[in-house]
């Protein structure tokens, strides 16, 4: 074997083929390096996870549907399980939103075809579920509408009041902005045409006693057009009867399509000492999806904005304000085309991007193998690390789950997620 091995030739063979399976064997470690560092939960069957948000207590919290069921899970900032609930009616129930009381308990928005419920049970009506601290189920309210409806996002208010806002479906789809008590008792609502064929609106938070901002997303063409094409808006509700106070375009922050029936991505809206910023998937016509940040001032003008590219069908899901200024935004990536994330199987991987105030990229990490689907959702600064809520589909077997993980403050995955 000595004297082989002193032939250039095999020499060189043999060093390449070494070479190889230590390069496989690696890869294998680092994937199953990244699998155990994330946490699964899979103990409510398939869970179709639609939001999560972090909460001060280091609460992490999921909300979706398991089935026809609406469903929620909390976890710690360590990845432990505080509780969960699943709630059943005669049709089918989910929940897209949820918000932390100044008591602990927490409200779900979601929406019902319930009618033992309350709901009409023909097409989705509005529905809020409010859950006592610790988890008890404490009780809901279905909110019956003409047509079908939904919410997306919600805040609490200085005055202990609730604003939420989402779409309605009248025909053509309008944003819808509500007001209600702790108690879920509907105060005031609205809905507006903004937009030549629809809008909804996606995000809301107070921004002084009284005056919310929201944002959303309005088409530019009619509903018959081959193309269509949404615009970001910006606007001022009153806090109380929730009448618009004013709206603001931003014709170049856009998101076209050539296929049909497809609805934007959510935009995540950050209320910053001098604004608010908000970042969100924009697709354009050859179906390669970036990134657009903006950054905005009191009065609606643009301080800084940045399209970031280099990403194959991202997905914003998240964005958060960090300790030291700067922002995570928190989604996935695909190599795979947007043709095939409509048809069916596809994969996509996580990432996290870290900017500063002007949408200057820091740093960005991706974690898992693009060989199923993972995404990040949601994330909680603690004082090293940042655990990260996310979910993820099995083999494309549509199974889904929430999962959970951390990394340190250069994105970097910590092995000890379990």
């Amino acid at each position: 074997m000595g004297f082989f091995l002193k032939l250039p030739w095999i020499s060189v063979c043999c060093m390449a083929i070494f070479s190889l399976l230590l390069s496989g064997c690696k890869k294998e470690s680092e994937q199953n390096s990244t699998k155990s560092a994330i946490k699964f939960f899979t103990e409510l069957g398939s869970f179709d996870v639609i939001g999560s948000e972090t909460f001060s207590n280091g609460e992490i919290v999921f909300v979706g549907k398991s089935g026809d069921a609406a469903a929620i899970l909390v976890i710690n900032d360590k990845g432990e399980k505080v509780w969960s609930h699943v709630l059943s009616g005669s049709g089918k129930n989910y929940y897209s939103s949820v918000i932390q009381l100044s008591d602990g308990s927490y409200m779900t928005f979601g929406g019902s075809t319930s009618d033992d419920m309350g709901a009409t049970g023909f097409d989705y009506d509005l529905m809020v579920v409010k859950y006592s601290p610790g988890g008890k189920f404490h009780s809901y309210n279905c909110i019956p509408t003409p047509s079908s409806a939904g919410f997306f996002a919600a805040t609490l208010l200085q005055d202990g009041g609730v604003m939420a806002v989402g779409a309605f479906n009248a025909g053509n789809q309008q944003s819808l902005i509500a007001r209600l008590d702790q108690n879920m008792n509907l105060q005031s609502f609205q809905y507006y045409y903004i937009g030549d064929w629809h809008s909804m609106a996606l995000q809301v938070e107070e921004v002084q006693q009284g005056v919310c901002a929201i944002v959303g997303y309005r088409s530019l063409s009619g509903i018959n057009t081959e193309t269509k094409k949404y615009v970001t808006y910006f606007g001022y509700v009153d806090a109380t009867d929730c009448a618009l106070l004013g709206l603001t375009d931003y014709s170049d922050h856009h998101r076209e399509s050539k296929l049909v029936n497809v609805l934007p991505n959510q935009i995540f809206l950050s209320t910053t000492s001098d604004g608010f910023c908000w970042a969100t998937t924009e697709e354009e016509l050859n179906y390669k999806v970036g990134i657009h940040w903006m950054r905005i001032d009191q009065n609606g003008q643009v301080l800084s904005q940045k399209r970031i590219y280099g990403l194959r069908n991202a997905t914003v899901c998240g964005l958060k304000k960090l300790k030291d200024g700067n922002y995570l935004l928190t989604g996935a990536t695909s190599a795979e085309d947007f043709r095939s994330v409509l048809s069916g199987y596809r994969s996509s991987q996580i990432v996290l991007i870290k900017l500063d105030a002007d949408g200057n990229e820091q740093w960005r990490s991706y974690l898992g193998d693009n060989s199923q689907i993972q995404m990040a959702l949601s994330a909680f600064e603690s004082v090293e690390t940042i655990a990260i809520g996310g979910m993820e589909e099995q083999n494309a077997t549509g199974y889904h789950h929430p999962i959970f993980f951390q990394v340190n403050s250069k994105g970097e995955l910590i092995k000890n997620a379990n």
